[in-house]
């Protein structure tokens, strides 16, 4: 049953089409992106990101006529430094597009962590982090022939929190879809100035074509954010201001030479690198990445690091999770054949260690457990105090059960005594 019915949300545990939903992901809640698994498998299933869209009135998914004026990627995209593209489709009023998802740390919590810690990453790690994003772009750039079957792609959200740095130390640009080359900029009612401050002017304020060249822009300010580990525009919260309005006011008091300064104060180079990048009148700003994406390879080719980049950001990582199934019943502690596991922390476990997928023992590992609790005398209790669920096996087995070792004892015994009575019958015959 799906329980969102009324609400804006998905709460966890929520059934979504043919997906249900672990919990929400990102920096930012207003996204409605959700981490999921396909509801009707009952094993270990690899989770995807969920992204959901209202749909527009006359709008279906999947006709041609994608969400909110977003296009939807080929199928066969596929790329090192992008998410796994999976499908989309159309669950009652509202659309969803799914992608893989990717378990790592978002550009933005990295730099947060890194402030706390009082660390920073090497100018080499930094340049590589941006030049994977930048090739990842690249690649989306160069799909499509710009026709109407197949346009031209335009990611239009590029920012630190869109960017997934996993444990292995690559750089992956998430989306949920895209906007056509040349199309009018979507509506940026809402969005917040974290949102904002990444984007290309015209995309603001609304007065031009969103195209690449608007990309290449919003790119250009991540670079600098990850090379100086501060925001292109600054984003004040003591103000009644929208956040549009902060964003006018900071892009008109933008003094873009002496953030170029401060760029090339980090990594010597990079300022002239963003400088044409950050162009605001699109028309003469860079309209291509692919010169921005062999700048980045110069910079990484004289920042040489000594070390794998892995090694540079492992302390920014959170400790990696204990991979669980998510279709695990409420944390309990089971007793098989009339018999509590002990040794087992009841907050920590989520399926019994006997117990298969479906939650129900092996006849092996019924035998195994049999076998240890022949040690526990009949009068001990079961438990020591931890929540204890009878499971199916102790009424089909009367009375303590025999453990495999002494039906192993009984059958040599057995076999002794016919070898003795066959030698006996021989030596009568003789």
């Amino acid at each position: 049953m799906d329980r969102t019915r009324g609400s804006n949300f998905l709460e966890p545990g929520a059934t979504f089409g043919r997906f249900r939903i672990l919990g929400p992901i990102g920096d930012d809640p207003d996204d409605r992106v959700y981490k999921a698994v396909p509801a009707e498998l009952r094993d270990f299933e690899r989770p995807v990101a969920l992204k959901l869209f209202p749909l527009p009135p006359g709008c279906s998914c999947g006709s041609g006529q994608e969400p909110a004026g977003l296009v939807m990627p080929p199928p066969d995209l596929k790329h090192p430094n992008l998410a796994d593209w999976l499908e989309t489709s159309r669950v009652g009023r509202q659309c969803y597009a799914a992608t893989g998802y990717v378990d790592g740390v978002s550009l933005a919590r990295l730099a947060a962590r890194a402030s706390e810690m009082g660390i920073s990453l090497p100018p080499g790690a930094r340049i590589r982090i941006a030049l994977q994003v930048a090739m990842g772009l690249e690649y989306l750039h160069e799909l499509g022939d710009g026709s109407v079957n197949s346009p031209k792609l335009v990611h239009g959200n590029i920012r630190p929190s869109r960017v997934m740095l996993q444990r292995n130390g690559i750089a992956r640009l998430l989306f949920y879809g895209f906007t056509r080359d040349g199309a009018h900029p979507p509506a940026i009612n809402g969005l917040p100035m974290d949102v904002l401050r990444c984007m290309a002017p015209e995309q603001v304020q609304g007065d031009g074509p969103l195209t690449q060249a608007s990309d290449v822009y919003s790119m250009a300010v991540v670079s600098f954010e990850i090379a100086t580990g501060e925001p292109m525009l600054p984003c004040p919260t003591n103000t009644d201001s929208t956040p549009r309005q902060i964003y006018d006011q900071q892009f008109s008091a933008l003094d873009l030479d002496s953030r170029m300064a401060a760029a090339e104060g980090a990594i010597p180079g990079l300022g002239q690198l963003l400088r044409p990048a950050l162009e605001p009148d699109p028309s003469t700003r860079l309209s291509r990445i692919a010169p921005f994406v062999a700048g980045l390879e110069d910079l990484s080719t004289r920042n040489p690091l000594t070390r794998d980049l892995v090694e540079f950001v492992r302390p920014f990582l959170p400790e990696p999770r204990k991979v669980e199934n998510p279709y695990q019943p409420p944390a309990v502690t089971f007793a098989v054949a009339g018999f509590a596991l002990d040794g087992v922390d009841p907050e920590t476990i989520h399926r019994p260690p006997c117990a298969t997928p479906s939650g129900i023992p092996t006849e092996g590992q019924l035998r195994a457990e049999r076998h240890r609790s022949d040690a526990q005398p009949d009068d001990e209790p079961a438990g020591t105090g931890d929540t204890v669920v009878p499971m199916a096996g102790k009424a089909a087995l009367p009375g303590k059960p025999i453990s495999s070792d002494r039906k192993l004892l009984i059958l040599w015994g057995l076999a002794i005594v016919v070898i003795l009575l066959f030698l006996l019958l021989v030596n009568m015959g003789s």
